[in-house]
């Protein structure tokens, strides 16, 4: 019995140890995972735990480096451009004239970031800068027949578009006064 207990206590202390000094588990104790995204019955996209885990190592060198550029007064402009779903549709009809859905969808997502920092110590320093973020999301879906005598369809559109933007300061002098200033339109 004593040996069972000192070898899950080494089990928990080699884990401890593990975390504390951020060695890494071997490949058998790594979780394993597959996920897969299907809508209408198609698959969009499939990744492992590994593309997870590189996809965050990649993150934390990105934003390293992004905050490397606002320390430096530079400004940061982020963006993402997407297809969130892109389907056509062929369906029967009793009619014998086959009826074509569509539907598209997209996103675009930016981020105008610039800042300076100053800091001389704990008890004295200022930020100061802005942040202006962009949001577009665009959908549109098609529904008609095509036929001998010529096409007949509805078309749907919506948009919705977001652009705030707010700057403003923050300062801290002599550890006791703070004063924060925003600036929003």
């Amino acid at each position: 019995e004593k040996e069972t207990c000192l070898s899950d206590t080494n089990g928990y202390l080699s884990q401890a140890r593990a975390a504390l000094f951020g060695r890494r588990k071997a490949d058998g104790e790594m979780p394993r995972c597959r996920v897969s995204v299907k809508i209408f019955g198609n698959e969009l996209s499939v990744f492992t735990c590994d593309d997870v885990r590189d996809q965050i190592h990649q993150g934390s060198l990105s934003l390293a480096g992004l905050a490397v550029k606002l320390l430096k007064g530079h400004e940061v402009h982020l963006s993402h451009r997407g297809v969130l779903m892109a389907e056509e549709l062929r369906l029967p009809s009793l009619s014998g004239v086959p009826i074509n859905l569509g539907v598209n969808m997209t996103s675009l997502l930016s981020l105008h970031l610039k800042g300076s920092v100053n800091y001389r110590d704990t008890s004295h320093f200022s930020l100061n800068g802005y942040v202006r973020p962009n949001a577009y999301v665009g959908l549109s879906a098609r529904m008609g027949v095509d036929g001998a005598p010529g096409q007949a369809a509805v078309e749907w559109l919506a948009e919705l578009r977001s652009s705030p933007s707010l700057d403003g300061s923050f300062q801290l002098q002599e550890g006791r006064e703070v004063r924060v200033t925003l600036n929003t339109p």
